[in-house]
């Protein structure tokens, strides 16, 4: 089995961190917490939920959308999304975000808060120029 990275300039490929893995979008029937931002996921709201097998293990995880997509879009690793993140926001663009739905930007947002707003200005001035 190869090594798993995050790369921002390459799709995920999960095939190169995990042996199998299924993934399915659910409604909670009980309070979870998001293993990306740590939120909660309270009991009607959608979730997904991955189960994979790394390491002869099987891992089971639960995110809220607006993560799950984010990781699916950025990075890919699980439980680290915004470790990664952290690194490399100040050189993300607003490029980057093209096709992310609401969710996931109002995810970016919530952590970041001003600093993306202040990414989000520069960037409409740099098109104005």
């Amino acid at each position: 089995m190869s090594e798993c990275f995050c790369f921002f300039d390459e799709p995920f490929d999960p095939e190169l961190c995990f042996s199998w893995l299924q993934e399915e979008r659910r409604i909670s029937k009980v309070e979870r917490q998001c293993c990306e931002c740590r939120g909660v996921i309270n009991s009607g709201q959608p979730y997904i939920k991955t189960v994979a097998k790394l390491q002869g293990r099987l891992e089971t995880y639960v995110a809220c959308p607006g993560c799950a997509e984010l990781r699916k879009h950025f990075c890919g690793l699980y439980e680290g999304l915004y470790n990664d993140l952290d690194e490399v926001k100040d050189d993300l663009a607003l490029t980057d975000l093209e096709g992310l739905t609401s969710d996931a930007v109002a995810k970016l947002e919530e952590r970041y808060g001003e600093e993306w707003a202040e990414l989000a200005r520069i960037e409409e001035e740099e098109e104005a120029e």
